[in-house]
């Protein structure tokens, strides 16, 4: 009998060990899951490219910087298009305090249909369709604290640009590479900030410039080869205010260039512009905006569109 007590004692202390031990090692395992998924961000971003100040433009059309341009004979593109929507969904991955991993997937949608333009080759009258459009997906590693003292510090972005539209694909671009830096200005002002991005894009093909098997007519002509954008260029410089701990005004002028086929130069590529606007956080998570673009190269009110955005951090 005593043999059994003492058993019994032993076995329902051993018990008592084991589930400690599941339990120490469930709450381990739950611990060590919540610091990676902790590591893990999500981000959403959404842009509504919406119509000019101009009450000459046809309904439905805009100002759209990234219609403007030049085609292969160096003749600028027309800039109408259609009310647009860019999405941005992006997953990122903490690896330590200054570098996070990404992975971003972009597309815009045209919104409506018939918006007239003129074909820069041709001058001839075309209309454009609603349509989906995609970009070629990233993986990006961003970096802050590089560098910093009493007046500045400097955060960068890095990517690798993978070919996944059949634009880039058809175009045999292998891959592109980039490098975006932000210099931020310390100011004495409470609430102000200002300081200068910058983006340098490099793109890689079998050939920058090759003559087209087409090309039956003085073929050494340059207008009359292929030439590739191989690298694009574009500065920043930026002020913000906060006016009230969730509202943000906000000023920035974009200045681009570009550089194509067997070039060594760099010319004008989209229009440069002008952006006023101010955003609004509605959550810690989740801001609103809304603002203006403005052509600097041609300032009518033509070249005006009305801009709207969503951001989303998870």
């Amino acid at each position: 009998m005593k043999f059994l007590t003492l058993l019994l004692l032993v076995s329902s202390t051993s018990f008592a060990q084991l589930q400690s031990g599941i339990s120490i090692n469930s709450a381990q395992v739950f611990e060590s899951a919540r610091k990676t998924l902790s590591k893990f961000k999500f981000n959403y971003f959404a842009k509504y490219l919406g119509p000019s100040l101009s009450n000459d433009m046809q309904s439905g059309s805009t100002f759209n910087r990234f219609s403007t341009g030049q085609d292969f004979m160096d003749n600028d593109t027309d800039y109408k298009n259609s009310h647009q929507v860019f999405q941005s969904f992006a997953l990122g991955y903490r690896l330590t305090n200054n570098l996070t991993l990404s992975y971003s997937y972009t597309f815009q949608d045209n919104l409506n249909n018939g918006i007239e333009y003129t074909d820069s080759v041709t001058g001839k009258s075309f209309e454009r369709d609603t349509e989906r459009s995609y970009n070629n997906q990233r993986v990006g590693l961003f970096a802050t604290n590089l560098y910093s003292n009493s007046m500045f510090f400097i955060n960068s972005g890095f990517f690798y640009e993978l070919p996944t539209t059949e634009t880039s694909k058809n175009s045999d671009m292998q891959y592109g590479l980039g490098i975006q830096p932000t210099i931020g200005f310390y100011t004495s002002t409470p609430g102000l900030s200002m300081g200068l991005n910058a983006s340098i894009e490099r793109y890689f093909y079998p050939d920058d410039q090759f003559v087209p098997d087409w090309c039956s007519f003085n073929c050494d002509d340059p207008k009359n080869q292929v030439r590739r954008q191989k690298l694009i260029a574009s500065l920043t410089p930026f002020v913000s205010y906060m006016l009230t701990d969730k509202t943000t005004l906000r000023s920035t002028l974009v200045f681009d260039w570009d550089q194509d086929g067997d070039s060594n130069s760099l010319r004008s590529n989209l229009d440069d512009i002008a952006t006023l606007g101010a955003d609004y956080r509605v959550l810690n998570n989740l801001t609103v905006g809304a603002g203006v673009e403005a052509s600097l190269v041609d300032t009518s009110l033509k070249k005006t569109a009305v801009v709207g955005s969503l951001n989303v951090s998870i």
